[in-house]
């Protein structure tokens, strides 16, 4: 090779090895800092997770999935926001259809035992049960006893009602001899009640709108939100869950279901993590075995574990006391921490073995560390920075979930070069001296060895026959046989095929994924979450929830310009294809229901003073129009109107 090239060659790795060499020289002085003084990076780091572990005392679950899942800028959480701050929604005096999301609550889908048509005199007496035992459920606070009438969410002193109850005066008698339409019924009363939210599986009479059947009723019990609304909740599934009847089916959900199921969904897998531990330290046991009882190194090995377990213990007690949300799906973290400092433990073990056994530990551990400690480094830095990325995310969950692991990739890869590395110096000092990986008892090489039994069980520290430590199961296959075998011509052929297929099905995978979040995958298969909401999502969806407009500027609505548009609006939402058109049914708009008071009064304001004083002191005194108040709101002399 010509001189000039060699001298290129020679310059590009002088190059390459500015940064590497110069780290590696750095980890090597601090090893032999370690090596002189072992006992306070054992000592110090210990000290440091039980004073930070305590954080754990003041560990709280946040399971709101709802907010976990949807982005921190999403505009239905600013729209929402701006609602319950402008409109100051309370718990008093409130109804159902005017809240940004729904209170605490208590639901249930009734149907037939035998899926037959619910709208039957026996199945419906089983109906008003289930809503007496409801109303009789209590809860004690202060020593007063509360039930549902004085828990609801209520407006002038009434709570919500179930509409298909009142339809039928809460009298199964009554069912045969009833007629209702769908999704509109009218009482005798003349009072419109819509079914259409609690009813499911609706059959009609040949070409018409009357009710034939239905499988399923829904109930709807909304509290105003308390100290004690949870507990009524808790009580409301459990008297839901002991109803015995042998003519009805009943699901249940609340407004905390989902969470408390995700919750429970997720506690179930901590049981599992000992398990994970276990396996963990054999696999890690197996492993680092050699037949060799001076150079096997179990203890050390299960101080790596240790050391991962010691570095996440920190690393979350930490955030906790900065009072960093922590999620169920938090607990996860230990798993991932722990294959992180196993992975850290290997690479420096493997190190260790291949340095001349007849050096001093010093320069053993000296020599390991500026091999190996790059490539932890590295490692550490890539799985930080894949975690720090993640907690930029728009999505809190993956946020917080990111950040509990970034940090404790940090101390796990501090305690790794300080409680893991002095491990690693007391066990090279117990090499040295020959001794048991376990009793630390002096021994004799097996070759010298009295007997089978001593062989076995005891010999070992062959290091009069070799320099090094290289000589494990693991190490050997992968250099005298995986090595060769993967620098033949047709392995590299059949490596890059089984690539191509890893590419392929990894592109087809990609084109499988969907939007959105399956409740079914965040709890557990036999939670009573499933069968609610799965006969919510195929029986009930024909009809939606109402939607709300909310002008957040001020406008002159007295003006004929304005109060056309806003009619149009409505007009337009009404006859889309989206809208509930009906001729039981416009949208509740309060400027519509006023402007309709004028007509029939007479009244034409032609300014904003005129229009406000008859808005206020005559429209919304009344009580067929005083839910309007809900809609409105004025500035402090309430002169203008602000949203």
């Amino acid at each position: 090779m010509p001189i000039e090239v060699l001298q290129v060659q020679k310059k590009m790795e002088v190059n390459l090895d500015c940064i590497s060499r110069p780290l590696s020289n750095i980890y090597a002085k601090y090893a032999r800092v370690v090596c002189r003084h072992p006992l306070p990076f054992i000592f110090v780091p210990v000290i440091v997770s039980l004073c930070l572990g305590s954080g754990f005392q003041q560990i709280k679950f946040f399971t709101n999935i709802e907010y976990l899942s949807t982005p921190k800028n999403a505009e239905s959480k600013r729209n929402r926001d701006y609602i319950d701050d402008v409109y100051n929604i309370k718990n008093n005096g409130m109804l159902v259809n005017r809240l940004s999301m729904p209170t605490s609550f208590g639901r249930v889908i009734i149907s037939g035992s035998q899926q037959q048509n619910i709208l039957q005199s026996e199945e419906f007496m089983e109906v008003i049960r289930v809503h007496e035992t409801i109303l009789d459920i209590s809860v004690v606070n202060n020593g007063l006893e509360n039930t549902f009438r004085n828990m609801c969410l209520s407006w002038m002193g009434d709570c919500a009602t179930n509409s298909i109850l009142e339809v039928y005066d809460y009298d199964a008698t009554k069912v045969p001899f009833v007629t209702i339409n769908y999704p509109f019924t009218i009482h005798p009363t003349g009072k419109v009640f819509g079914i259409a939210t609690e009813l499911g599986d609706v059959t009609f009479v040949k070409e018409t709108d009357i009710v034939k059947s239905a499988k399923y009723i829904r109930l709807s019990y909304y509290l105003k939100v308390s100290e004690i609304s949870e507990l009524w909740e808790e009580k409301f599934l459990k008297a839901m869950e002991g109803f015995d009847s042998e003519v009805i089916r009943i699901s249940r959900d609340t407004s905390t279901a989902l969470s408390d199921e995700f919750l429970i969904s997720t506690f179930s897998i901590i049981p599992l993590i000992p398990i994970a531990f276990l396996l963990i330290v054999s696999f890690s046991l197996i492993s680092s075995a050699t037949m060799d009882w001076v150079v096997n190194k179990p203890i050390l090995t299960l101080l790596g574990v240790v050391s991962a377990v010691l570095g996440g213990l920190a690393a979350n007690g930490l955030l906790l006391y900065f009072e960093v949300t922590f999620t169920a799906i938090c607990a996860l973290t230990p798993i991932i921490i722990m294959s992180i400092g196993i992975d850290d433990m290997y690479i420096l073990i493997a190190s260790w073995r291949k340095t001349n056994v007849r050096s001093s530990v010093e320069d053993r551990l000296s020599e390991t560390l500026s091999e190996a400690a790059l490539s932890i480094t590295i490692t550490s830095l890539t799985d930080f920075i894949a975690f720090a990325v993640g907690c930029t995310s728009v999505f809190p969950g993956v946020s917080f979930f990111c950040i509990y692991n970034a940090v404790s990739i940090l101390f796990v890869y501090v305690y790794v070069l300080t409680f893991f590395l002095s491990c690693m110096v007391i066990t090279g000092r117990r090499e040295a001296s020959n001794r048991h990986c376990i009793t630390c008892k002096k021994v004799v090489p097996g070759d010298v060895a009295h007997s089978s039994c001593y062989r076995i069980l005891c010999a070992g520290g062959t290091y009069n026959t070799t320099s090094s430590d290289s000589s494990h199961i693991i190490m050997v296959f992968f250099r005298d046989y995986f090595g060769p075998l993967m620098g033949k011509s047709w392995m590299k052929i059949a490596a890059l095929l089984v690539y191509a297929m890893y590419i392929g099905f990894s592109t087809w995978g990609v084109t499988q994924l969907k939007k959105g979040l399956d409740f079914r995958d965040i709890v557990l298969k036999d939670s009573y979450v499933i069968p609610f909401q799965d006969i919510e999502q195929n029986s009930f969806q024909t009809y939606g929830p109402l939607i709300q407009i909310v002008f957040t500027e001020e406008i002159e609505y007295w003006h004929p310009d304005v109060i056309n548009y806003i009619m149009e609006l409505h007009n337009d939402l009404e006859t889309s294809k989206y809208g509930l058109n009906s001729e039981y049914f416009t949208t509740d708009s309060w400027i519509r229901s006023f402007k309709k008071y004028l007509s029939i009064t007479g009244q034409a304001p032609t300014n904003g003073t005129i229009f406000l004083n008859i808005l206020q002191n005559q429209f919304l005194v009344e009580n067929q129009f005083k839910h309007f108040e809900l809609d409105l709101v004025f500035n402090e002399d309430r002169t203008r109107i602000i949203s």
